[in-house]
């Protein structure tokens, strides 16, 4: 649908997308990481993520109900964690039902950074909930395959958040929508 230049726009925004997730987990892979740890923002690194997938989510009616500190300061590895939450984030507003609402917690807890991210869309098998941080593996399910992407920045993410020392959980109910949980020691 739509105007082919538009139709055009959109695979080479997710090709520029994908080139620069690879170039993150060459990164990573090549033990870039952990890099830069600084002092940063880390409600501002997910201010930046919702803005990131804002025009995604404006035009499919999803909101984001957000709690979060005005600001939370941590040691962080910033570039590395900004790549995570906006794939984090982008993730769930991909896989919301239309007007559907994403919800984001942002909260120290002693010396671990939390976010966590729910969606109520169309939720994760049990199947394929177990590959979901695998590299280019993609779902079976015919409501997820009709979903653009590459399947790729999960996997980045997990691998990412591994080399930071931290851990990505993912719960999920088919129908009911999934819930992401990223930990990352600051």
């Amino acid at each position: 649908g739509g105007h082919p230049v538009a139709a055009i726009r959109r695979s080479a925004d997710r090709l520029a997308g994908l080139v620069d997730d690879l170039l993150a987990l060459a990164r990573t892979e090549e033990g870039g990481l952990p890099g830069r740890v600084e002092v940063g923002d880390v409600s501002e690194i997910l201010r930046g993520a919702c803005r990131h997938a804002e025009v995604e989510a404006q035009l499919r009616g999803i909101t984001f109900s957000v709690d979060m500190p005005e600001h939370l300061t941590a040691k962080v590895d910033v570039d590395a964690l900004a790549r995570v939450y906006a794939n984090v984030v982008s993730n769930a507003v991909k896989f919301s039902l239309p007007d559907g609402q994403v919800r984001l917690t942002l909260r120290r807890d002693d010396d671990v950074v939390e976010l966590v991210c729910s969606d109520d869309g169309i939720g994760i098998t049990p199947a394929d909930q177990a590959a979901v941080f695998d590299m280019f593996r993609r779902s079976d399910d015919p409501l997820v395959r009709v979903v653009p992407g590459t399947g790729v920045g999960l996997a980045i993410s997990h691998r990412i958040v591994t080399r930071l020392g931290g851990r990505i959980d993912l719960e999920s109910t088919p129908g009911e929508g999934s819930t992401f949980t990223v930990r990352v020691p600051g």
